[in-house]
């Protein structure tokens, strides 16, 4: 249960802020309606046609695993295809899947959550690459800004958390030493908790109770339609409010993926900017990804903190990297 007063502070802090969304938007109704229809386009047209299918697909394999006794090379496999080939939020889907079925560890799935929840390479390629850098970058450095920064996270995440979690039981042992048995077995850490798996949280549930792939598929979908149309909303209104601040432009660039390469696409930077805040804006994702992520992770208790700063992180390094491939021609 949390502290009173940290429920006070967030209140204070959200509620007036909440309540002063509402009164802009209402102020604003003919805008936000056409955002919201601008974001609603922007989903059937690209992302239901790219996304769905991958989808069903990758539904249909994780419903044939064995939750009993499941492959764990198998599903790990699996895991990595769907998440770099996938696109948002299919990697997330496998992620809590395999998590809550107690394939994967908690920290595992923290440490690969920026690289196996991520864009697809058709969309680095077919989109980024062909409409956006017109050549900047070859495709090789592109792969490398994007991925190189994920790979290195995720072994240097699960490495620290490892070690983290071997000095706790070290110091955990040490004070159970001088104890009694009965004590000691009072001060165990529980097998689940030391993983970080979730037993409680594994699969239990009816497969004939379950919702059939097609039902999840549709569902997710239309939950990520929402969350475009409404960042696409917060865009438009972070650009409006933003005047002709350029850091206020760059940074709402970082809402929504797709809105953001077209606003960078035309802003007056170098070419060695623009493409290095292109590849930062691809490799973060969008905080529209994010929250579709969040979404789907809600009942893990995978800490979304954790995620998102990776995702930050990660950005960070691909926007360093471009900068250097560009300058000193790599």
């Amino acid at each position: 249960m949390k502290h009173p007063s940290v429920l006070s502070i967030r209140s204070f802090c959200l509620y007036p802020a909440f309540i002063l969304l509402v009164i802009v938007l209402c102020l604003n109704s003919s805008f936000v309606s056409k955002s919201f229809a601008e974001g609603l386009v922007l989903w059937y047209n690209n992302l239901v046609p790219l996304l769905l299918p991958f989808l069903l697909i990758s539904g249909f394999f994780l419903s044939m695993i064995d939750w009993e006794h499941p492959n764990r090379a198998g599903c790990l496999i699996l895991l990595f295809l769907c998440g770099l080939f996938c696109g948002y939020p299919v990697g997330a889907i496998a992620i809590g899947r395999l998590y809550k079925n107690q394939v994967i560890s908690k920290n595992f799935a923290h440490a690969i959550m920026p690289l196996c929840n991520n864009i697809s390479p058709m969309f680095l390629i077919g989109y980024v690459c062909n409409q956006y850098l017109n050549g900047q970058i070859n495709t090789i450095n592109v792969l490398a800004v994007i991925y190189l920064p994920q790979i290195c996270y995720a072994i240097l995440y699960y490495l620290l958390s490892k070690n983290s979690l071997h000095i706790s039981l070290f110091k955990q042992n040490k004070k159970t030493v001088h104890k009694s048995p009965n004590d000691a077995k009072d001060l165990q850490i529980p097998l689940s908790e030391t993983t970080g798996t979730m037993s409680e949280y594994a699969a239990a549930q009816d497969i004939g109770n379950s919702p059939s792939v097609i039902e999840n598929s549709i569902t997710t979908i239309t939950v990520i339609g929402i969350y475009v149309a409404v960042f696409s909303v917060l865009y438009n209104l972070a650009i409006a409010c933003g005047g002709n601040i350029p850091t206020f432009h760059i940074l709402a660039c970082y809402l929504e993926i797709t809105k953001g390469l077209s606003e960078l696409s035309v802003f007056p930077l170098s070419s060695i900017q623009k493409t290095a805040l292109i590849l930062s804006v691809t490799s973060f994702g969008g905080v529209s990804s994010l929250f579709q992520s969040m979404h789907i992770l809600k009942d893990t208790k995978l800490s979304f903190v954790r995620y998102t700063f990776g995702k930050c992180i990660c950005a960070v390094f691909s926007y360093l990297m471009t900068l250097l491939f560009l300058n000193y021609r790599i």
